[in-house]
């Protein structure tokens, strides 16, 4: 069993997690020469029978090796750095410094390839690779988790994606010579990750899709007073990280940037100041082939669909359940057959009241469908109900549109920037009353129903087709390759 003879390797963090790293590299047979820890009461200390030192103890020492057992990882590195130590001895976990532990996972890559991070490997980013594997541009996917401290494998639809967290993406960064990088929910932490692999001089495509590039205040509405006043110091400070993040990468050369709506990057130059020196702004990729299902007929008008998450509020489910407890007190009510399929933490408390009610005409499913399932189900309904407090893109709403469904979601900015109400219907905000009117003049003007069920599908894939949102993607990232 060989180890990684280390010239001089410390831990920084005198924490739990300290000492879990000093069992496994003891049972490989790994020195370590002590720990070092920014708290001065903790120094003379002992963690695990190893001595614990000042930050002080790294300036000018060539031959230090630092494992980094802090959460917060990215100031570590900044402070180390800062006293003399290569990027390349550096380590975030135990597992890069004893190789053989991940030695038997199907983590090396092939030469000179593309390499795609996703933080969180969400359906719509699926989509996109498919269609990348589908003309010819095959991509290494990494589904990015970043406390997750293992490599798996797994695969969908044919596809390999690899599981690993911020320590499996160093120690592949490291071992693999890729010629790109593209990237989905980027943010500052996983960019530490890819400068301390000395890739972040490649051609790098970030997708900005929300949450990552905004300030926590964006949505507001997802926390309450209490959260706040227990973590608003924490959100500050990661606005803060987030925000000198942004202003940096944004003046890379070799960094282009993907925002999926104009509103978005209208909102980040508002935020940041400024636009990144290469953006595109490109929509969310819409499989138009996948959801080309028949049209409905007038009388599905009074078939109403959701499918939707209940993990945040930004999904306004509790608009659609008092929309429809105020059309129960409407003659309309009993023409109309509501299907609510839904799947999160706020599942139980969106439709509670709904659910009490027990109408014969509202059926209510916890649980989350496969892409198979829900266009299944989408065959039987007309109408699909997605209000929205905020959204960059909405891809549930183009998606339902695609299949020429009727959908009617909240004439936010973003929703205004891509349709109007030739192919749409707008509800105000998050009103349910407005909600509720909506669905009523549909079921009494068939005609304009069926319109905006045609003009739907014709704006989607206009909009999102390929032609629209992947071969532009595909220039952009053979543009970075060829100038960078």
């Amino acid at each position: 069993m060989k180890a990684h003879v280390a010239r001089l390797l410390y831990i920084f963090g005198a924490n739990d997690y300290a000492q879990k790293c000093l069992v496994l590299l003891k049972k490989y047979g790994v020195r370590v020469a002590g720990i070092i820890d920014n708290d001065s009461e903790k120094h003379g200390l002992m963690v695990g029978n190893i001595y614990v030192y000042s930050p002080k103890i790294i300036r000018n020492n060539v031959d230090i090796e630092i494992l980094i057992a802090c959460r917060n990882f990215p100031a570590v590195v900044d402070q180390i750095e800062s006293l003399g130590v290569r990027r390349d001895r550096i380590y975030l976990s135990p597992k890069e410094i004893i190789t053989e532990v991940w030695e038997e996972n199907d983590f090396e890559g092939d030469e000179k390839e593309c390499v795609l991070i996703a933080n969180d490997y969400a359906p719509f980013v699926h989509v996109r690779v498919k269609k990348y594997y589908e003309v010819g541009f095959h991509v290494r996917v990494i589904h990015y988790s970043e406390e997750y401290d293992d490599i798996m494998s797994y695969e969908i639809d044919g596809i390999k994606i690899i599981k690993t967290g911020r320590s499996g993406l160093l120690y592949y960064l490291r071992r693999t010579d890729c010629i790109a990088i593209l990237i989905h929910f980027m943010n500052y932490r996983m960019a530490t990750v890819i400068s301390l692999a000395e890739k972040d001089f490649l051609p790098i495509v970030v997708w900005s899709h929300g949450y990552e590039s905004l300030p926590w205040y964006r949505t507001w509405f997802e926390h309450s007073k209490e959260e706040l006043n227990q973590r608003i110091v924490y959100y500050t400070e990661n606005d803060r990280d987030k925000k000198r993040f942004l202003s940096e990468w944004f003046k890379k050369e070799n960094v282009a940037w993907i925002f999926v709506s104009e509103w978005h990057s209208r909102r980040v130059e508002k935020w940041i100041g400024y636009l990144p020196v290469r953006y595109r702004v490109i929509h969310n990729y819409i499989d138009e082939d996948y959801y080309n299902l028949p049209f409905p007929e007038e009388e599905d008008v009074t078939n109403i669909l959701s499918i939707r998450s209940h993990k945040s509020n930004i999904y306004a489910n509790d608009v659609v359940a008092n929309a429809i407890l105020e059309l129960s007190e409407r003659t309309v009510f009993d023409r109309l057959r509501f299907t609510l399929f839904g799947f999160g933490e706020l599942f139980e408390d969106n439709f509670k009241e709904l659910s009490r009610k027990q109408f014969p005409n509202v059926k209510i499913i916890e649980g989350k469908l496969t892409g198979t399932q829900m266009k299944e189900v989408i065959k039987n309904y007309g109408v699909f109900l997605a209000p929205t407090r905020y959204d960059s893109h909405g891809v549930s709403v183009a998606e339902m549109m695609a299949a020429g469904r009727c959908v009617i979601t909240s004439s936010i900015p973003v929703m205004l920037e891509l349709y109007d109400e030739s192919c749409i219907s707008f509800c105000e905000g998050d009103n349910p009353w407005s909600l509720a009117d909506e669905i009523e003049y549909l079921v009494n003007h068939r005609d304009v129903y069926i319109s905006k069920c045609h003009n739907a599908r014709t704006v989607i894939r206009h909009q999102c087709g390929y032609e629209s949102t992947i071969e532009k993607e595909l220039e952009l990232v053979d543009f970075m390759r060829n100038k960078v």
